[in-house]
């Protein structure tokens, strides 16, 4: 993976929301780990149960609460 720095801006600010959400458990693989972020590293949220570590750096996901703690967003277009 090459990391992309407004991704990975974007995946430090929905990793700081998801590592406190009482919906975020252990993976049930531990195989999608997240250095850069290890507060969510080897998890899932139980209710859309996509692993954190892909669904934080994905432009079109939102939280999968009633009322998400964050949006999709509009992925900025490269120079």
């Amino acid at each position: 993976m090459f990391p992309n720095k407004e991704t990975e801006r974007m995946a430090a600010e929905r990793a700081f929301i998801c590592g406190s959400c009482i919906h975020k458990r252990m993976s049930f693989t531990d195989i999608i780990k997240d250095r850069r972020n290890p507060q969510i590293s080897g998890r899932h949220c139980e209710i859309c149960l996509c692993p954190l570590a892909t669904k934080i750096r994905s432009w079109e996901e939102s939280c999968a609460l009633d009322e998400p703690k964050w949006n999709a967003r509009v992925k900025p277009k490269r120079k």
